[in-house]
């Protein structure tokens, strides 16, 4: 579209001036078009511009999509049943028998009655 547009410029200005001699020759176009090339610049927070899309990242449609998160990929993860993400950081409630949450294993306090120095938790 813009060689056509370069063309129709060209063709116009030669033609306005009636001399049909003046017209350029397609080498002449083309030598134009390739001096004046338009390159878009890199995307910046301050810069609109052309990005390249990574990993795991896709474009359909002109809507741009993120893969989602597993075991092997890199991606978007949902917040789920008691999980928050705040201010980037993903926060879990602490596990209750009641509710599904983080357990913290700490250390057997000294002078307790058994004698290994961690605890086990069994899961069931």
């Amino acid at each position: 579209m813009y060689k056509k547009c370069v063309l129709f410029a060209l063709l116009m200005t030669a033609l306005s001036g009636g001399a049909f001699a003046n017209i350029p020759s397609t080498a002449y176009v083309q030598e134009y078009v390739d001096e004046n090339k338009y390159t878009l610049p890199q995307a910046t927070s301050s810069v609109l511009g052309g990005v390249k899309i990574g990993t795991n990242i896709g474009i359909s449609s002109g809507k741009i999509s993120v893969a989602t998160a597993n075991g092997s990929t890199l991606g978007v993860v949902k917040a789920g049943t008691n999980t928050t993400i705040s201010n980037g950081a993903v926060n879990v409630e602490t596990g209750t028998p009641s509710t599904l949450g983080v357990v913290k294993v700490g250390q057997i306090p000294s002078g307790s009655a058994t004698s290994t120095t961690y605890a086990t938790i069994w899961v069931e």
